[in-house]
């Protein structure tokens, strides 16, 4: 297995800027030195040019030597050649030792230019020459005048700035490396401070927050967005923590009752009314047996997702639950019901409306309403009673697990404290919603049910 190369994002970033900051300064010191070979070329081949100007205006005022004044021996060399090649003037050194009319002489009044090499002309070998070549015309016929100058320093001035790239470009390089390392070092050190904080905080203390720090800048914002997570780990964990202890308070309670009575049987075994003692037991197993369905069916509702989705009329679910129920109490059930077609788990369904209508019953005084409407978001349930209303204050307190109100403590009247906490979840994983909405006289809870496409057999 091919071992993982490992590296830092102060390295990695690093890494880029410098790969991105060499290229663009080779690609700079080649445009450079190009720029410059071809600025002294232009200088040169300006200078050829003035010199071929001076000289045909010597030959327009009938000033022609023989011997043309010289620059140096291999800069603005002059010669001038008439229409058979014979050579009219010349300035000593280059011009004098060796033809120049190595380029075909241009039309009368025009100019040619040309880069040739010191072989052709007599001169440095190797080492190129610019010249310029252009026809006049005199009392004589027409002349050529043929000039020439070494490139050489042109040549010498891009090898000394390619020498000075050489030695420049990697310490100007490697300067920027550091720099480029410190500041991105710098940059993520309050990464790092968060990473060592956020190491610091236990499961068993999730109180610790990082250091967000004062500026409005991405990592000040990826700080609060930890300690936002962090908020809502904390409030999972103190919830989960109360779960826990209410989930073990309510299942040791019928333990108690059953573990007291076979000991007070025990202990008087000749007094002990034994069915009834039977009786009692099988009271509380079934309480149990009701509160262990009703956890592990508030552990599984996240996962009532739409993947069973099948099409429902919600109204006729409703009216045949309403049609199954037998209160107690003389309780009446008043229905107004509208056509509402959804997509949801039916089981899921069923759960809410029958959890629903178990809290209705428990709390009702006479008659209970239930009502379905439907609009173009979705559906709702609504279903009320006319018993004690909810106080404000505990509107959303009902919802949690194992929550009851002072007047249904007991579970004889407050069941087992998860049905509404189980609607809650079973309606969030549908992507409804249920809220306990405040009346003056009893208490009404309305459950959302959101429009779906309603599956087809064909999908």
């Amino acid at each position: 297995m091919r071992a993982k190369w490992r590296s830092s994002v102060r390295s990695r970033a690093t890494l880029g800027a410098s790969l991105v900051l060499a290229l663009a300064l080779v690609v700079g010191a080649v445009a450079a030195a190009n720029l410059l070979r071809r600025a002294l070329a232009s200088q040169a081949e300006s200078q050829l040019i003035d010199r071929v100007d001076e000289v045909e205006h010597l030959i327009n005022n009938g000033h022609l030597t023989l011997v043309l004044p010289p620059i140096t021996s291999e800069i603005g060399q002059v010669q001038v050649l008439d229409s058979s090649g014979g050579v009219v003037a010349v300035t000593p050194g280059l011009a004098g030792t060796t033809r120049l009319d190595v380029i075909d002489a241009p039309p009368l009044d025009q100019q040619t230019t040309a880069t040739v090499d010191g072989n052709r002309i007599g001169g440095v070998p190797g080492q190129d020459y610019r010249m310029v070549a252009r026809t006049v015309d005199s009392a004589f016929g027409p002349l050529t005048i043929y000039a020439v100058t070494s490139l050489d320093s042109a040549k010498r001035a891009e090898r000394y700035l390619r020498n000075s790239f050489l030695i420049g470009l990697p310490l100007i390089l490697a300067l920027a490396a550091l720099v480029i390392y410190r500041v991105v070092a710098r940059a993520l050190a309050p990464v790092d401070a968060m990473r060592a904080e956020v190491d610091r905080i236990e499961a068993a203390d999730l109180s610790g927050r990082v250091h967000a720090g004062s500026t409005d800048d991405e990592i000040a914002n990826l700080g609060l967005t930890l300690n936002r997570m962090l908020d809502r780990l904390e409030e999972a964990s103190s919830r989960q923590q109360l779960f826990a202890a209410a989930a073990s308070h309510e299942l040791r309670s019928p333990l108690s009752t059953i573990r007291t009575e076979l000991e007070v049987g025990l202990a008087y075994p000749d007094r002990a009314e034994w069915i009834k003692v039977a009786e009692d037991a099988l009271i509380e197993i079934a309480r149990l047996e009701e509160l262990t369905r009703d956890l592990r069916i508030l552990t599984r509702s996240r996962s009532m997702q739409s993947s069973a989705a099948v099409a429902i009329e919600l109204s006729e679910l409703v009216a045949a639950e309403v049609a199954l129920r037998r209160p107690q109490r003389g309780i009446r059930y008043q229905t107004m019901l509208s056509p509402a077609q959804i997509a949801a788990d039916p089981d899921a369904i069923v759960r809410v409306v029958r959890n629903l209508f178990d809290n209705a019953e428990r709390h009702a005084a006479g008659a209970i309403r239930v009502a379905v409407v439907s609009d173009q978001s979705g559906a709702t349930l609504s279903v009320a009673n006319d018993g004690p209303p909810i106080p404000a204050d505990d509107l959303e307190r009902i919802f949690e697990p194992f929550m009851r109100l002072d007047e249904a403590r007991s579970l004889d009247i407050g069941g087992s404290g998860l049905g509404l906490a189980i609607v809650r979840s079973i309606m969030s994983a549908l992507g409804g919603s249920i809220v306990a909405v405040a009346v003056e006289t009893g208490a009404e809870f309305r459950a959302w049910f959101p429009a779906r496409n309603v599956p087809t057999a064909s999908s």
